[in-house]
């Protein structure tokens, strides 16, 4: 049977069932030949190279119109133009009525609704060109020759508020009428005489343009390290030095304690430019000191060279003393104890114990180097995105609609079950061995489904983060990755399975969508060609979420703000005019969201009943019929969620978390400890960077986490000493801590804005909540974590 006959569809596999394991096998992968060691690292990727875009030249551009002007009648007009240019768009007065946002399956069309009122009468041709002076927008020309894209928006646009209109958007039309290049400006004359009001819509394409797209293959970890710089350069990366210390790590050992040269086990960087191995005796010395005197751990010790200060975290091993640094221009000190937890919870998901690869020789140690430069790079890399939720070791859940969610749910349990088709003896003897334990699915860094407990998965995201997982998915497009290796997770170690079996951590993605898959198989054996079938079984159930509209509709869901919907966080003048605007859809909330659920469930039973119209015996998988046919086992169809789940995805009502008339929820961020996630907003529409809201909360949260974090400690030591309660009465368990801050609410005057930071730390379930709400009315945080919760249910 050669390979192109192999289309494994319920009938063949039926017909099938005597072939021979070699022509069961004979489907060839490209990445068979780098499978080494029992373990897989290959990635295949288009970079796309975006080109600079450019410089604007006056002289020539003019040169090229007016080739039969003189350079001094060139230079005249250029001289005019400058000058007029400055002061023309003043003569109107422009601002925005209203703006809305339509999701579509290819992209995002905004409509913004404008007034123009001329201020005087001025001759049409000194305000020409309309699209510069009016809008202030700077167009160029789409491939076709015919439709215009925003190319720079100028400071002084109406445009350039809130970033609604980014460059290359497509200007679809005015009103009614359609734009093009013949007409744009003559759709802005009526504007010049008297005031008008006109609607504009542009369309944001999500499509990459892959047009200058390189497609690289990285075919083991060593390949990634060394490209990492080139590939996944960030702009604000190139402004670092690259000799700055970002990130450093030493193992001393106790073994030797008189030779300066043996106690050392590891050194990274190398030990001339590692100030952790310079000044190594005095963090000894320190330990010592807290450890013998006190009877105390020592947790982290500031040290400043060269006026930077760097943060030196302490974690002790069975046989040393595990020293990780960082630089404070890089990582705060909230990040940097989070951190710390994390490497070493890597480490010890690798390689099970971290004194087995510290104890091994120098020349042993490259992989370990490997992987200190990937951390390093990811420090480097999201220097400016150290948010308080991010540092934590949790994955950002994102619940999907209920449908959807069900639907993706039942696909993961078959492919767990491996029971969705009739399989040959062949292919029966080829899984026999291998135990699936649960897997997960991603969309970039997003987890969208898991059936891991929470232990598993923070083990999971640990080794994603570390290993450069998510910089892959969120800075290329992937078109083939498969990964797989060895690991150790905690709670598969405590329970002692380690001892018997081996624990196999498999990654496969197609475009956005990462399945995470843990495996068990017994100790000390070689499956590979039962992995790559496994893989290859993966990659067709992505192929069919892609293929079938279910990735588009993720991102249409994770790119939405409406369930449940933040306000914007700049405090000025337009929460009142947004409040007043969504007043009337927030008195329709509820029943709407009635008639969304009634209409969602009747066409829920529609699709099962027109699929049960053609019942399959032999199989009833929800994923296993793709677009091709190439698997027909399915007992009913989801190809039409696609164009109508993207048309209920933009009409939905937003819903709001808080109590009372207004919506005054700034963020949230939940974190489910027991589960392994926490559940935050997916977007904002300002800009967080440089928000001085959400700086404040996130500051905020850090505190409070630090009581929480007293309060666990109190309740732990209460009961282990509950007859000795009198002697804590210092000691206070606080489960709900808020601060009420202000921030100016404009430049100019001198009134303020008042918004409440509030946590609230629950036991069972073990969680914490954290909230950021304007003071204009108080609120329930248990009632809000409930709220939060039924987001989860879809």
């Amino acid at each position: 049977m050669n390979e192109e006959s192999q289309v494994w569809t319920d009938d063949q596999s039926n017909a099938s069932s005597d072939c021979s394991g070699s022509s069961c096998d004979s489907r060839s992968h490209e990445w068979a030949q780098y499978i080494v060691n029992n373990a897989l690292f290959f990635v295949k990727f288009d970079l796309v190279c975006h080109a600079k875009p450019a410089v604007f030249d006056d002289d020539l551009f003019f040169r090229n119109e007016y080739r039969r002007l003189s350079i001094r009648k060139k230079e005249s007009i250029l001289s005019r133009f400058g000058q007029k240019d400055k002061g023309k768009h003043k003569l109107f007065r422009v601002s925005v009525i209203d703006t809305s946002k339509k999701d579509h399956i290819n992209g995002i069309q905004k409509d913004v609704i404008i007034s123009i009122a001329p201020k005087k009468n001025v001759p049409l041709k000194e305000v020409l060109p309309l699209t510069e002076t009016i809008l202030g927008l700077t167009t160029s020309l789409f491939p076709d020759g015919r439709k215009l894209m925003v190319d720079k928006i100028k400071e002084y646009s109406v445009f350039a508020k809130g970033k609604l209109v980014k460059s290359k958007d497509w200007i679809k039309s005015i009103d009614t009428e359609q734009v093009t290049v013949d007409n744009f400006e003559s759709l802005l004359e009526g504007s010049t005489k008297i005031p008008t009001i006109i609607k504009i819509s542009f369309f944001e394409m999500i499509e990459p343009d892959i047009s200058n797209a390189i497609e690289i293959k990285v075919t083991n970890f060593m390949d990634l390290i060394q490209s990492q710089e080139t590939l996944f350069d960030k702009e604000d990366i190139q402004s670092m030095s690259n000799n700055d210390l970002i990130f450093s790590m030493i193992y001393i050992s106790k073994e030797y304690t008189q030779n300066d040269e043996l106690d050392v086990k590891f050194c990274y960087p190398t030990r001339e430019n590692n100030y952790l191995f310079n000044s190594r005796g005095s963090f000894v010395t320190l330990h010592s000191i807290f450890n013998q005197s006190f009877n105390q751990q020592s947790i982290m010790t500031n040290l400043k060279i060269k006026n930077v200060l760097y943060y030196t975290t302490y974690t002790v091993l069975d046989d040393g003393i595990l020293l990780l640094g960082f630089s404070s221009k890089y990582s705060s000190v909230f990040a940097v104890k989070q951190k710390s937890e994390q490497i070493c919870r890597f480490l010890n998901a690798l390689y099970q114990s971290g004194p087995y690869i510290f104890n091994r020789p120098i020349e042993q140690q490259t992989e370990l180097m490997q992987l200190c430069e990937m951390i390093r790079h990811s420090i480097k890399a999201n220097r400016n995105c150290d948010k308080f939720e991010k540092t934590f070791a949790q994955a950002h859940f994102v619940p999907l609609p209920k449908e959807i969610q069900l639907r993706i749910d039942d696909a993961l349990g078959e492919l767990e079950a491996m029971d969705y088709r009739n399989w040959n003896d062949d292919f029966v003897d080829l899984f026999c061995l291998l135990t699936v334990i649960g897997c997960a699915l991603y969309y970039k860094q997003h987890l969208i489904c898991t059936h891991l407990s929470g232990e598993y998965m923070m083990d999971v995201e640990t080794m994603l983060k570390n290993l450069g997982v998510f910089e892959i998915l969120t800075t290329t497009d992937v078109k083939n990755m498969a990964i797989w290796r060895k690991f150790y997770p905690k709670q598969y170690c405590e329970d002692g399975f380690h001892e018997k079996n081996d624990a196999y951590l498999m990654l496969v993605s197609i475009g956005n969508l990462l399945m995470i898959v843990v495996l068990e198989v017994p100790i000390n054996t070689t499956h590979n060609k039962s992995f790559s079938r496994y893989v290859d079984e993966i990659q067709d159930m992505l192929s069919y979420f892609k293929s079938t509209g279910i990735e588009n509709l993720i991102r249409i869901w994770i790119d939405s703000n409406r369930r449940p919907q933040c306000i914007p966080t700049n405090a000025g003048n337009k929460q009142s005019g947004e409040q007043t605007s969504h007043a009337e859809d927030r008195a329709q909330v509820r029943n709407h969201d009635e008639e969304s659920n009634a209409s969602s469930s009747i066409k829920n039973q529609t699709i099962r009943e027109e699929a049960n119209a053609e019942p399959d015996d032999d199989d009833d998988s929800d994923w296993g019929q793709s677009m091709d046919s190439s698997q027909r086992s399915s007992s009913f169809d989801i190809t039409d969620l696609s164009e109508n789940r993207c048309k209920e995805f933009s009409e939905l009502v937003p819903t709001q978390l808080t109590t009372g008339l207004d919506n005054l929820l700034f963020y949230y961020v939940q974190l489910e400890v027991g589960d392994g996630y926490f559940l935050a907003p997916t977007c904002n529409g300002t800009n967080v960077k440089n928000d001085i809201v959400m700086n404040l909360f996130r500051k905020t949260c850090t505190l409070i986490h630090a009581t929480f974090e007293n309060t666990k400690k109190f309740r732990t030591l209460l009961s282990r000493e509950s007859s000795k309660l009198n002697t804590q009465r210092s000691l206070v368990a606080i489960k709900e801590q808020g601060m009420l801050l202000s921030v100016p609410k404009d430049h100019g005057t001198g009134e303020r804005v008042e918004f409440w930071v509030v946590g609230r730390l629950f036991h069972s379930p073990a969680k914490e909540l954290y909230v950021c709400h304007r003071a204009d009315a108080p609120q329930n945080m248990v009632e809000l974590a409930f709220r939060i919760c039924l987001t989860c249910a879809g």
